[in-house]
């Protein structure tokens, strides 16, 4: 298990100001209190929400979140960017420990938010692999003491729900046009991140996803994979303007890439059966990239009517090997 990031010396205060205040509201019944996210993978920045999971001994009741919304309003009054970004659930430890057949709905506050919603946002493989695998404790034991192990299968088995939930959010056209030059960037680096989970059968940074799409993705892709990294400064300011038409254009044709690609590369991504896990057991089997070059050229309505049956094949997992890692 690799070792865990340290928290910035900025965001420290942010983070002691949280732990301080559940502890007072929930007490003993506080397990640990850990960061996951960005700042967890090793890529947090001036930029990043700041992503939590609050283990509990049971649900939070309605005095207890009216008492965790003023926390939170507290800690969002705090005049540093990261405690305007904090987003995390309190999450039951006997539900935390893995997920089950049906989602559950954790108390959750949004990036930013003062007030809690119930969501299974974070009733996740991928979370629960973060937070057992790299994530950072404030409080309480170590992650991976509450948290079964994740396999590279059960990170597999949620990727085609997730790439089919953003591809249907891609076009939808945001207040300031098409798509903000904020989600125009955080699409392909989001995209890139399932593919390489899918790929890889561990969760990336937004970084190291885009780094390992240069690399791994047909060359067509590299200028958005290089475009995203370089968006990456003052992502808040960017929600309010429009993206250039032409990146809109080529990141809507980049998730229908890769919706196809989910096809053609062993069929349905989050059947799992498909796909292949040893590029060694097929001697045919070849690159994510090669697999899927025929597809570029694809429509929307192609894809979205069916009348594209691209060939079937697999995907080679591993290799090339990134140098970025």
């Amino acid at each position: 298990m690799a070792a865990a990031p340290s928290i910035p010396d900025g965001l420290a205060p942010v983070i002691t100001q949280l732990a301080d205040g559940v502890m007072t509201i929930l007490g003993p019944r506080v397990v640990g209190l850990y960061l996951v996210g960005s700042f967890a993978l090793g890529a947090g920045d001036d930029h990043s929400d700041v992503d939590f999971i609050a283990a509990v001994t049971d649900d939070p009741s309605d005095e207890d979140i009216r008492e965790l919304e003023a926390l939170h309003a507290r800690l969002f009054a705090i005049p540093v960017i990261w405690a305007q970004h904090l987003e995390g659930s309190y999450i039951p430890v006997d539900a935390l420990l893995a997920k089950a057949a049906e989602p559950r709905r954790f108390v959750f506050f949004d990036n930013g938010a003062v007030t809690a919603v119930r969501d299974e946002h974070d009733d996740t493989h991928v979370l629960r692999w973060v937070l057992r695998e790299r994530g950072i404790p404030v409080l309480g034991p170590d992650p991976w003491t509450l948290v079964d192990p994740v396999t590279a299968d059960q990170l597999r088995d949620e990727c085609g729900p997730m790439l089919d939930s953003y591809a249907a959010w891609a076009p939808e056209a945001s207040p300031v046009g098409r798509m903000s030059r904020w989600k125009q960037p955080y699409l392909v680096a989001t995209i890139s991140r399932i593919l390489f989970t899918w790929a890889e059968g561990t969760v990336p940074s937004k970084p190291e996803a885009l780094a390992w799409g240069r690399t791994h993705l047909p060359a067509r892709w590299a200028p958005l994979m290089e475009q995203a990294m370089a968006d990456r400064p003052d992502p808040w300011r960017r929600v309010h303007e429009p993206a250039d038409d032409r990146l809109v254009d080529e990141t809507l044709a980049f998730v229908a890439w890769a919706v196809a690609s989910k096809r053609v590369v062993g069929g349905e991504v989050n059947g799992g059966d498909a796909v292949s896990r040893d590029a060694g057991e097929h001697p045919d089997h070849v690159p994510l990239g090669e697999a899927a070059d025929e597809l570029e050229g694809i429509t929307h309505a192609q894809i979205d009517d069916g009348s594209h049956v691209p060939p079937q094949t697999t995907l080679r997992v591993g290799a090339p090997a990134d140098p970025h890692r």
